[in-house]
């Protein structure tokens, strides 16, 4: 890819591609090639190519055997389902109530902005940024279970568990929750990511992974896993209170060690012993 940028603005001006590559010979994908407009758009969003000639089904005919949007559909007739459009509840979703019961919280183990699956989970840069494994929660479903922002949780069902950070999000609807799917085991808290949790069901059209139709309950992290948690994570006591010092570096010299460890003490009780 060739970006011309201009000097005064440091802006990129034009995204092209590069002819004398070998593998690409300068086919720039869809999204890189609105990169300007999705970039620097004020409005945040790119136009997309609506005028473009395959999409015209008005005039080319849907991908259909008749060239019409169907109603009822003799492919669908043929495959055993049913031929007319019909709305099935999601299994193991938020109108599974029997499952509810036991296992009230839906999870959304939705992509990161940080990796492409296990790509970048090296990069201390990406690492930073992504910083940790989280849980987001709705502030209901969060108080109902004396969890606040930031506390270590634990994500089980019949199948798995999984540990993560909470984040309380005011927006997010309750009895749904949010966490990451690429984080490696070895990243996660317990040595075990979010795909404990899922099942090995296949969807009825497409024989896709079921991944969002995930029903857990959520709690606090027991004070065992804490410690079996953050003294690896920190590096035990002397770890700890190094990174104390890095977090904290105008304020290293106002307390001794010994301060230091009593302080996270207060807040994880019985870490250190």
């Amino acid at each position: 890819m060739i970006v011309t940028r201009n000097d005064k603005t440091g802006k990129a001006v034009r995204v092209q591609g590069d002819t004398s590559h070998p593998v690409t010979k300068g086919y720039l994908c869809n999204k890189i090639n609105h990169y300007i407009d999705l970039v620097y758009n004020e409005n945040g969003w790119a136009r997309a190519s609506v005028d473009a000639e395959r999409r015209n089904y008005l005039k080319n005919g849907w991908r259909t055997k008749s060239g019409k949007i169907e109603i009822w559909s003799e492919k669908l007739k043929k495959q055993g389902q049913d031929p007319l459009p019909t709305r099935t509840p999601e299994v193991e979703g938020q109108e599974d109530f029997q499952q509810k019961k036991k296992y009230p919280i839906q999870v959304l183990s939705t992509a990161t902005h940080y990796f492409i699956g296990d790509s970048f989970q090296s990069g201390d840069r990406h690492n930073a940024m992504m910083s940790r494994p989280t849980v987001e929660l709705n502030p209901k479903d969060a108080n109902s279970r004396n969890i606040s922002d930031g506390d270590l949780c634990r994500l089980f069902n019949d199948r798995g568990e999984t540990f993560a950070y909470a984040v309380i999000v005011d927006g997010l609807i309750s009895s749904v929750c949010g966490t990451q799917k690429q984080y490696k085991g070895s990243s996660t808290p317990g040595g075990v990511n979010a795909n404990a949790l899922n099942s090995e069901e296949l969807t009825d059209f497409g024989m896709s992974p079921t991944f969002y139709s995930c029903l857990v309950q959520i709690e606090k992290a027991s004070e065992e896993m804490l410690k079996k948690t953050l003294l690896p994570e920190w590096g035990g006591k002397e770890g700890y209170i190094k990174k104390w010092g890095e977090i904290n570096s105008e304020h290293a010299h106002d307390m001794s060690d010994d301060e230091i460890t009593k302080q996270a003490a207060i807040k994880n009780p019985g870490i250190f012993e």
